[in-house]
């Protein structure tokens, strides 16, 4: 009898150990990028290195990243800080990317608006499976622990792209 209890508690706190957590993470940028499907047919920018880098390895200069052994290639990057307001926003053209600073976005706020910059209330909801981003409920694909990446499901972005949002 004791076998049995002593199996069924170690069976039960490996369950308890291994189960996903809802902890509360910060989010510190969004990133859209061009899907895994389109990407390696696709060379889109002409800087960089042309060395094909790890999330968690890449530069400004660079404008694609691999995570696995999958290739995507970088469209829009929004750097968020903690009170949910956009810092920088960096868009990826063929002849490199353009970097605004806060600065530079507060004073256009047409710009602004039309890349959807203003506010970013984001948070974790049904045991980590949807991902809140202001009103709209995204469906998550895959959660990277590293890098520090969320993968937003297919039927959420438009046609050939994909969205991250990197945490921390």
């Amino acid at each position: 009898m004791k076998k049995v209890i002593i199996i069924i508690l170690l069976i039960s706190f490996s369950i308890s150990c291994n189960s996903t957590k809802n902890e509360k993470v910060e989010v510190i940028s969004k990133i859209i990028t061009m899907d895994e499907e389109v990407s390696p047919n696709f060379f889109y920018c002409d800087i960089g290195s042309g060395i094909l880098r790890n999330f968690e390895e890449i530069s400004e200069e660079d404008c694609s990243f691999k995570i696995n052994k999958l290739e995507f290639d970088l469209r829009q990057r929004f750097f968020i800080n903690s009170e949910g307001k956009l810092k920088e926003y960096w868009w990826y053209r063929a002849m490199g990317v353009m970097t605004y600073s806060e600065e530079e976005l507060k004073n256009d706020p047409k710009f602004l608006k039309y890349i959807g910059g203003e506010n970013y209330k984001i948070s974790l909801i049904e045991n980590n499976t949807k991902l809140i981003e202001n009103q709209d409920t995204l469906k998550i694909e895959k959660i990277f622990e590293k890098p520090k990446l969320i993968m937003i499901d297919k039927i959420n972005c438009k046609n050939d792209q994909r969205i991250f949002y990197e945490y921390n």
